[in-house]
């Protein structure tokens, strides 16, 4: 008995031995297929990442250039309003010039007006100034004859008669010879 108990004893541990060697199989089989599970885990989960990202660039690039038109749509639609509102001021520039411009002229003949009136006034009183100083002058240089003839009538009556005539005996030989003109039709 006591071999038989041995024998059942090795027999329990052998037994034992191939339950452990089962389990260990089992487990290492089950553990190589985590393994492989995991593996394919984590080539599933990289190849999910890789689509991710993939993903994530081509939304970018659609952003950005959709980013890029929308730029580029709003640059040209700030220089089709700047080029408008340059447009409108320089109108409104060219308008303000122009009423400048017809004030300025405007004002010039207004004042060229007024120089021509104070020259005309001016031109007027010049003109009477020197026809007051013609007149003048003619008096002056007549009086001068005037008297110069006198002179000659004294001297040449002097001569003639020999005796100095009076202003009144003149005046009275002058008046006999115009009537006496008259008579003989000569005026």
């Amino acid at each position: 008995m006591a071999n038989n108990l041995i024998l059942i004893g090795w027999g329990m541990a052998a037994g034992w031995l191939i339950v452990a060697a089962v389990v260990y199989w089992h487990s290492r089989r089950k553990a190589e297929g985590m393994m492989r599970g995991a593996a394919a885990v984590r080539e599933q989960g990289r190849q999910k990442a890789i689509a991710l990202i993939e993903d994530a660039r081509d939304r970018a690039v659609k952003i950005i250039t959709s980013a890029q038109v929308s730029a580029e749509s709003q640059r040209k639609e700030v220089k089709k309003e700047l080029d408008k509102i340059s447009a409108e001021q320089l109108r409104e520039l060219q308008r303000t010039l122009a009423n400048v411009s017809e004030g300025i002229q405007s004002s010039a003949v207004k004042e060229i007006d007024e120089f021509k009136q104070a020259l005309e006034i001016e031109a007027v009183g010049a003109q009477r100034a020197v026809a007051d100083k013609a007149e003048k002058y003619k008096d002056e240089q007549l009086a001068k004859v005037d008297r110069q003839i006198w002179e000659i009538i004294k001297t040449v009556a002097k001569e003639v008669t020999g005796k100095t005539v009076t202003p009144e005996d003149h005046k009275e030989l002058v008046m006999q010879a115009l009537q006496e003109a008259k008579k003989q039709h000569v005026f």
